[in-house]
């Protein structure tokens, strides 16, 4: 900061107020003067001014605080001269180094502190920002809507108008709901061909296939009642006789008779009952292993005859077989039974012969019958 000192040309003291000490400095002392606090200071320069034609105001500083080619009588009475240079052009007072709307050595400042910065439109002396960038005000108002300001300048240029637009493909209007804005590049490619939107003729080839309207049939669009099928494996799902989307089925059902009885089998919704029926468990010989509906097996109890004359077991050959019991009784002599049944026949009782002559005996080649 820079300090203007304002120097007295002429000090003169016509008269002390009472009760203050003076102390009285001669133009010649040769020795520093110790002056007490409160007291006047009076400067003996009338033999300068009569030799001269001159005389030199008293200031109490040192040569260094005064600037140079200023003389004038020291706080010890010696005529001195300043050497501060106080030069307006050494000083570098320059616009840029002043502060804005300050005026140094008639110099006006235009320097702007970092510390103001642009609040509002138009403001000038202050420091600009992304919010507040400079605008340069030249031809500005023409480049600016009327009804507008920008940097504190009017506009003057006249708007354009639109009005809505009404047509396909129609531009420099202002786009509605009922036409909204399309997107030319690459329209014509989403548009089918022999259509137009927004003014683009489409190139997209359009739908050529027909409904599908018989079973099996290919290259059609499928809507109900028609679906896609995987043909892959169908056969195998498809009853024999029967056709799906052009496959014969090989899937073939059993017999109702073949089928345990009172199982439903077949096609849903049309589905058949079967009427195999299973033996009892001890209709079925033992040792067979289980038999029966898988998770409700039997087990087979019938045995093998093991006495002569058992019921309900397996006559296994060679020591037992089935015997006819009607009129088996008059077969097995009596006190003999067969397959439980007493005999009733009479046993032979006659010998052989052996005397000639001899009766109730049997005939031999020895004793032939004469």
């Amino acid at each position: 900061m820079m300090k203007v000192i304002t120097v007295l040309s002429i000090f003169v003291l016509s008269a002390c107020q009472d009760n203050v000490t003076v102390d009285v400095v001669d133009r010649a002392a040769t020795q520093t003067t110790a002056y007490k606090p409160g007291s006047k200071v009076v400067v003996d320069s009338t033999r300068d001014a009569e030799t001269q034609g001159t005389s030199y105001p008293l200031v109490m500083l040192d040569a260094s605080e005064v600037c140079e080619g200023i003389k004038y009588y020291n706080r010890d009475g010696i005529l001195t001269t300043g050497e501060r240079i106080c030069d307006m052009n050494s000083l570098n007072l320059l616009p840029q180094n002043i502060r804005a709307g300050v005026i140094i050595g008639g110099v006006t400042g235009v320097m702007v502190p970092a510390d103001t910065t642009c609040s509002k439109d138009g403001e000038v002396g202050c420091v600009t920002s992304a919010d507040m960038p400079a605008a340069s005000a030249q031809n500005l108002a023409a480049k600016v809507m009327v009804g507008q300001t920008v940097a504190g300048i009017s506009g003057t240029a006249a708007g354009q108008t639109y009005s809505n637009c009404t047509t396909d493909g129609a531009t420099s209007c202002v786009a509605t709901a009922a036409f909204p804005a399309a997107m030319a590049t690459g329209l014509a490619s989403k548009v089918a061909a022999g259509q137009t939107v927004a003014g683009v003729v489409g190139t997209a080839p359009a739908e050529s296939h027909a409904l599908c309207a018989a079973d099996g049939g290919t290259s059609c669009v499928v809507s109900l009642p028609y679906r896609a099928a995987l043909t892959t494996g169908l056969s195998d799902k498809v009853l024999s006789g029967q056709t799906v989307a052009g496959v014969n089925g090989n899937v073939t059902l059993p017999a109702a008779g073949l089928v345990y009885t009172g199982t439903s089998f077949g096609i849903n919704g049309n589905s058949a009952i079967g009427t195999l029926t299973l033996p009892t468990a001890a209709n079925v010989r033992s040792g067979n292993g289980a038999f029966g509906v898988a998770g409700s097996s039997i087990t087979p109890t019938l045995a093998n005859c093991s006495t002569d004359g058992g019921v309900g077991c397996v006559a296994v050959g060679p020591n037992f077989a089935a015997a006819l019991t009607t009129g088996l009784a008059a077969k097995v002599v009596t006190g003999q039974s067969v397959a439980g049944i007493s005999g009733s026949a009479a046993a032979e009782t006659h010998n052989n012969c052996s005397a000639d002559g001899a009766t109730g005996c049997v005939a031999t080649s020895t004793y032939t019958a004469a």
